[in-house]
């Protein structure tokens, strides 16, 4: 019955999705501001197999590029019982974007927004991994309109926390079919380039139990150090809408002073792997947010279990940028309103450093 409900929802929100989430696209090519990044991000965490795919647009900001000239980047993480994927990049004539609209096509791989439906498909050129999927929005999206960077504009952020995936993932020639599983996404525009002095923290939950009505997300944006927060935000919604929102003091985030320490690390592209050797991950083997205000109170805790990393070369100076994909389970209990909130999730959380 709520996946029902839940359903027609998703068909409510398709319109304000279309207003929302549509590609922006860069101004330099129009003699605007270069280093605007793009990206759609879509996770699906399944029993077997979980799934990260991003589409990704970047200014080439490079001295010999031509003005306007953009990298169109292809990264997709996929997790069976060791991790797979890979990121691949496409030439200008093999790139087609439509701006205003959710419509992508890097090479053979698209991304579409239509009848109210996500639709992705995905065959990568090395590696034996391929995706169709159809993901319908269950909840209205949240936009943080102006997340602060510290050499630049800021960070444009839309979430669409909850989705109904279905389709099939092949890894390795076994095939993999996701049935009504839940999924999130989220959409990031901005100028800015890799090795600025900035790192986040962004993580989400989505219960295990589909008939749990709560969805979460949140984002802690600091110094290249972490020592000092810009900005942070902790966002619940309640079946299709955003419930309540934690922003700035009214959070407090803690991680564990260890780090998790995988017996192999898996690196993408793999030739960046080269660049980026070493194997002691700057990432925590738990983090926990306690956010209260007015009454209402939370206490959210993801455990790592699973860690990939993203190494990009930087835009700054000779070194690499490192996006550490890490999933794992989470719990989150509290009161809201004065309702007991009190699930368990599979969770995901995302750690940029260098």
């Amino acid at each position: 019955m709520l996946l029902q409900h839940q359903e027609r929802a998703g068909d409510a929100v398709g319109a304000v999705i279309a207003r929302t989430d549509y590609t922006r696209r860069s101004p330099f090519s129009l003699g605007g501001r270069g280093g605007h990044k793009e990206w759609h991000h879509f996770c699906v965490l399944g029993e077997e197999i979980a799934l990260l795919v991003n589409f990704s647009l970047s200014d080439d900001v490079r001295p010999q590029a031509a003005r306007g000239a953009e990298l169109a980047r292809l990264t997709l993480l996929v997790r069976g019982a060791e991790w797979d994927g890979d990121v691949e990049s496409f030439l200008p004539d093999e790139v087609v974007v439509r701006g205003g609209r959710i419509d992508l096509a890097f090479g053979r791989n698209t991304l579409r927004f239509q009848d109210g439906v996500y639709r992705i498909a995905v065959a990568l050129e090395d590696r034996p991994v391929t995706v169709a999927l159809e993901l319908r929005p269950l909840a209205m999206p949240g936009v943080a309109p102006n997340i602060p960077l510290p050499d630049g504009p800021p960070l444009r952020w839309v979430i669409v926390p909850r989705l109904s995936a279905n389709g099939n993932v092949t890894l390795a020639g076994r095939a993999y079919r996701f049935a009504n599983v839940l999924a999130y996404h989220d959409h990031n525009w901005g100028h800015f380039l890799w090795g600025h002095s900035f790192s986040w923290v962004w993580g989400y939950s989505l219960p295990l139990d589909a008939r749990v009505p709560w969805s979460l997300a949140f984002v802690r944006l600091t110094n290249r150090t972490r020592t000092h927060a810009l900005a942070q935000g902790l966002f619940l919604w309640k079946h299709a809408w955003n419930h309540r929102v934690f922003l700035d003091d009214h959070l407090e985030l803690r991680m564990d002073l260890g780090h998790l320490r995988p017996a192999r690390l898996f690196k993408v592209p793999r030739v960046m792997g080269l660049l980026s050797p070493e194997t002691l991950p700057d990432v925590p083997r738990w983090v926990e947010m306690r956010a209260r205000e007015d009454g209402d109170a939370l206490r959210y805790r993801f455990e790592a279990r699973h860690l990939a990393q993203v190494v990009i070369p930087s835009e700054t100076d000779l070194s690499v940028t490192i996006i550490n994909e890490v999933t794992g389970t989470s719990t989150l209990q509290g009161r809201i309103g004065g309702e007991t909130i009190d699930f368990r999730s599979r969770a995901v959380c995302e750690f940029l450093g260098t």
